[in-house]
Order: structure tokens, then C-alpha cells, then sequence
């Protein structure tokens, strides 16, 4: 709890664990983002601290995190992305050349919504094993990218007036 609430307490800090999250190196961190490379180890330095990363010699990064770990549920960081990220994330047309929307609804039985689940979780590990072999190109050659999944039992905000009312409900 105390390491995620200080990471969204300092956007900075933020910004150079998710660089190194992205097996971003100290010098593609400064190149590409406007840190100076005292203030990046800085940086570093923190993190090192909230065992985060292991700041070895010759400032090499070494995650301490696995690459399938999950945050707190409802914990700071969670919360600063549905306030923070997640909308911004969803103001889009997705209309663009690498960009991509599907939205589906309908009526699912519970075997059917765990099958999607089950496949929802693959596409996750299949995104965390293409992330870690793309880590091994040059920085100049990648491009930052969000895949949002998601699924739950849900019903449109309008209609709700007129559903019917269920005995068994």
C-alpha cells in the first residue's frame, strides 16, 4: 500500500517505474523522456528503496517485480487509473491505423463467461510474453501501447426503467 500510494503521489516517480516496468534502461530513459540523468537516478534511487528494482552497479536496472503481478485490488494505484488513465484511454475513436474497438453485449450463461475469462487471462499472458521479447529492441523501434480487455455482467443505464421486475431477482 505505502509503495503504490508513493508512486501516484509523484507523477515523476511514476513515470520512471513504468519506464522500467518497460525494461527501459537508464539512458533510453533520458533520452526519451525529460529527466536528466542525475534526477533519473534519483528516481531509481527511490525505487530501489521501495524494492521495486535493484539498482545495481554501472545504474543497471533489475526488476524485483514479476511480470505478472497485479496491484492492489481498489488499492492507489488502481484507483489512479480508473480516475486517471482509463478514460483518457477510452477518448478515442479507435479509428487509427494500430487501433482497434470491439464492444459486444448479449445474454451469457455462467460456463460460457468463464470460457471468456479463461481467454481474456491468454490474451494477457500472451501480451506480457510479446512485451518481453520486444524489450530486446531499440527503444526507436517500439511504440507505447494499451490493450484494454474486459468483460462483466453488465445491462445499458437506459434500459434499466424498464426491466420487468423478477420475482427470483
Amino acid at each position: 500500500l505505502e509503495q503504490e500510494q508513493e508512486l501516484v503521489n509523484d507523477v515523476r516517480l511514476l513515470l520512471v517505474a513504468a519506464a522500467v516496468r518497460n525494461r527501459l534502461s537508464l539512458d533510453d530513459i533520458v533520452d526519451y523522456y525529460d529527466l536528466s540523468k542525475t534526477e533519473c537516478i534519483r528516481y531509481l534511487a527511490r525505487l530501489d528503496k521501495l524494492r521495486i528494482i535493484d539498482l545495481l552497479p554501472g545504474n543497471r536496472i533489475k526488476l524485483r517485480i514479476d511480470e505478472a503481478f497485479h496491484w492492489l485490488p481498489d488499492g492507489p494505484i488502481e484507483r489512479f487509473f480508473e480516475k486517471q488513465v482509463q478514460g483518457q484511454f477510452l477518448r478515442s475513436s479507435f479509428k487509427g491505423e494500430a487501433e482497434s474497438r470491439l464492444f459486444l453485449f448479449g445474454l451469457m450463461g455462467e460456463a460460457s463467461t468463464r470460457i471468456l475469462i479463461g481467454r481474456i487471462r491468454a490474451l494477457a499472458r500472451d501480451f506480457t510474453e510479446l512485451h518481453r521479447t520486444e524489450s530486446r529492441l531499440p527503444l526507436r523501434t517500439r511504440k507505447s501501447v494499451g490493450l484494454m480487455v474486459a468483460i462483466r455482467p453488465w445491462e445499458f443505464e437506459a434500459f434499466r426503467p424498464l426491466l420487468r421486475r423478477r420475482e427470483n431477482s
